[in-house]
């Protein structure tokens, strides 16, 4: 068992509504790396726990936890909960996992490494997807290395173009193993064996991380990991895919705080409590689900004896 007496939040923003951390215990300690305007509330500026630092906006929420996980090394929390700071589209559930989070004393071998996330977003996957997940609160994927495509159901929305984009930023040939390029990229050679077609995923790089999981990499291995979250536009969305794999390549969901999801029954989604942030205007932006560049790009992959023709259409959104 991993003893726990530190906790941490850390939240990567750009120009959304967090006065949902008002809600939290003042016992949480918080940073806040802002990537956006000067405009966060006072209340939290001034709220001891707090810590705002300023960053460039580069490379997503990977580069902004890339940087914590580098710059915070050795000042690491015993427990550190990484998040997007408009969380609960992904995580319906999160405040209360914070809750129990919050109390809890110790994590067994099992627990290094804990998804927050059931989801993309409340249309994907699908609810009658995640509505089947065992009481869990967390949602873990089966994905296809060459494609990024999960292997329980298609994603239409997501990989298709992740795929395509890697291939085009990369010059990269159809059918290379993008997770093992992207990690052999950084140094870290043996993430995958060449026999491996498959690694587990979790959603919207939302997750609890221990101290123990994080020092099992050097601190070397962090900062070429940091400059890879802004080599390509593409790096970050292939590293929120990555980040369960980095820290616990054995993950065993039906050992993840099982007592937990015993004694707090998952009803349907739309039961689910969550934050009100319908006056959240970047919550709203963020419906459209990727930000590309001014053109049209066809994706043709081949499934089985399946073809799927995605034609995807997105504006820029900087973020």
């Amino acid at each position: 068992m991993q003893q726990v007496t530190t906790r941490e939040i850390v939240i990567a923003r750009y120009r959304e509504d967090i006065n949902w951390i008002r809600r939290l215990p003042l016992s949480w300690k918080i940073t806040i790396y802002n990537k956006g305007a000067d405009d966060i509330p006072i209340p939290l500026q001034t709220q001891p726990n707090i810590t705002i630092l300023k960053l460039e906006n580069k490379g997503r929420e990977a580069e902004t936890f890339a940087y914590h996980l580098l710059h915070r090394y050795d000042t690491l929390s015993d427990f550190t909960i990484f998040l997007q700071a408009s969380p609960f589209d992904h995580a319906p559930q999160l405040m209360e996992c914070l809750s129990y989070l919050h109390d809890k004393k110790s994590f067994n071998e099992c627990e290094t490494f804990i998804p927050l996330a059931i989801r993309y977003n409340s249309e994907f996957p699908s609810p009658h997807i995640t509505d089947n997940r065992d009481n869990r609160f967390f949602r873990i994927e089966d994905m296809s290395v060459y494609t990024l495509d999960y292997i329980e159901h298609v994603d239409t929305l997501s990989a298709p173009w992740v795929s395509s984009q890697w291939y085009l930023q990369y010059n990269m040939t159809t059918g290379t193993n993008i997770m093992k390029y992207f990690f052999n990229s950084f140094g870290w050679e043996d993430a995958i064996s060449p026999t491996d077609v498959l690694i587990k995923c979790s959603y919207a790089a939302c997750f609890g991380v221990t101290k123990a999981a994080i020092l099992q990499h050097s601190h070397a291995f962090y900062e070429r990991l940091y400059e890879k979250t802004f080599d390509k536009p593409i790096a970050p969305y292939i590293l929120e895919r990555a980040w369960l794999h980095i820290f616990d390549q054995n993950f065993d969901a039906s050992r993840v705080l099982p007592e937990f999801a015993l004694h707090n029954k998952v009803h349907h989604q739309r039961q689910l409590p969550c934050v009100d942030s319908s006056n959240d205007t970047a919550n709203t932006a963020k419906k459209e689900p990727f930000p590309m560049v001014n053109r049209k790009v066809a994706v043709n992959i081949n499934k089985g004896n399946r073809r799927i023709n995605s034609l995807f259409f997105m504006k820029h959104r900087k973020r």
